[in-house]
């Protein structure tokens, strides 16, 4: 297979071919409610259908060393696996191995509760998996994943002291795909976010297409860019795809 050259595609679609080698990459689906509050997209059968959207959370996972997400997100995505699927799967899978040379992405899983599903499609994904954990829950869930994952208890556990472990244990770039109350906390204070890849799904959206709220524009775009930026019209429905970038960065 030849060489996965990227150049053309993010040419259309944010304008530059920089993508980050270290940091951390915040991912979400977004529609504005009509408060003006950006939420998260709710993840259903009722949600609008974007190959652009998989195609930028694809990449991106191509690239990243680890994934953190959270047991709230397997509660709520049953069938959610970080597997490279889709028309750009075969070419992503060569980026990731033979241009970057990584080998398999880390799933860390940040899980205060450890109210975890045994029976969840993520255990056999072919990720490694990472269990970031309260220490209060470290034993329970050894006994239950001893085969499945590394379990390390985290004291105060939250988002940017998940980010801070995985930078420790090697892992520079992470790709951020947990809700919004758990990625929250990359934004309080000056922003521990490196780039947020956007997505906003642009038509009239009821209540029932909104999940939680990402934080307000003021504190999530603080201290970003907007450095490329492009609108698509798929199945229908226009979607605004988004490239923010920390400015010290640019």
């Amino acid at each position: 297979m030849p060489a996965f050259n990227l150049d053309q595609e993010l040419d259309t679609l944010y304008g530059n071919h920089v993508l980050p080698h270290t940091g951390i990459v915040h991912t979400v689906h977004a529609v504005r409610a009509p408060s003006g509050r950006l939420h998260a997209l709710r993840i259903d059968e009722n949600a609008p259908r974007s190959e652009t959207d998989w195609f930028v959370l694809s990449l991106c996972r191509a690239r990243a060393d680890a994934v953190l997400t959270s047991a709230e997100n397997l509660r709520r995505e049953p069938r959610l696996v970080h597997t490279l699927t889709g028309p750009w799967a075969p070419r992503l899978r060569f980026h990731r191995t033979d241009i970057l040379a990584k080998p398999s992405l880390a799933c860390a899983i940040l899980t205060r509760s450890g109210n975890l599903p045994t029976d969840h499609p993520v255990w056999s994904d072919g990720t490694r998996k990472l269990l970031l954990c309260a220490p209060a829950a470290e034993t329970a869930l050894r006994t239950r994943f001893a085969d499945q994952a590394e379990v390390i208890p985290v004291p105060d556990l939250n988002a940017a002291a998940a980010c801070a472990l995985l930078t420790q244990l090697g892992l520079p770039l992470i790709s951020v795909e947990a809700g919004p109350s758990t990625a929250a906390g990359l934004y309080t204070g000056p922003t521990r976010v490196s780039e947020l890849w956007l997505t906003l799904w642009e038509n009239a959206a009821s209540d029932a297409a909104l999940a939680g709220a990402l934080p307000d524009d003021a504190t999530l775009f603080a201290g970003l860019a907007r450095v490329g930026a492009s609108v698509r019209e798929e199945h229908g429905q226009r979607f605004r795809f988004e490239q923010w970038r920390r400015v010290e960065a640019i």
